[in-house]
């Protein structure tokens, strides 16, 4: 599944990988050009889900608030019972949470309030991550 960001300026698509096709990437689309400049990579299988936190973050919270220093968070869920918390202007991501669960991630949604993330998997079981 694929997932707008908050602010409507990018979509992260889920399935992605790089030319070679061995690197399993999300790829984030950028609204107005449709252009992919950013992969977020890690995960070792094919990325399922993506979900945008709700909340729109500043990078340096002592900064003033400025296109450069505003962010988005995505979550990942993988084939690879991972799950992967990325701030979109990062090239490494925020939380790792390895073998998670014992088969793929099927589906991810954040709380509201932009603190609590609810992952389901295919072997029937879920997860809250409290941030």
């Amino acid at each position: 599944m694929n997932s707008w960001s908050p602010d409507g300026a990018h979509i992260t698509a889920s399935n992605a990988t790089n030319n070679n096709g061995y690197v399993f990437t999300a790829a984030v689309i950028t609204r107005s050009s449709w252009a992919s400049d950013i992969s977020l990579v890690g995960h070792e299988n094919t990325v399922e889900v993506a979900a945008y936190n709700p909340r729109i973050f500043l990078r340096d919270p002592s900064q003033p608030c400025t296109t450069a220093n505003i962010c988005s968070v995505v979550a990942l869920g993988a084939d690879d019972q991972a799950l992967s918390v990325w701030q979109t202007k990062s090239a490494r991501p925020l939380v790792v949470a390895n073998n998670a669960f014992e088969r793929n991630i099927m589906d991810l949604s954040w709380s509201a309030d932009g603190l609590t993330l609810y992952a389901v998997s295919s072997d029937g079981t879920r997860a809250c991550l409290a941030f």
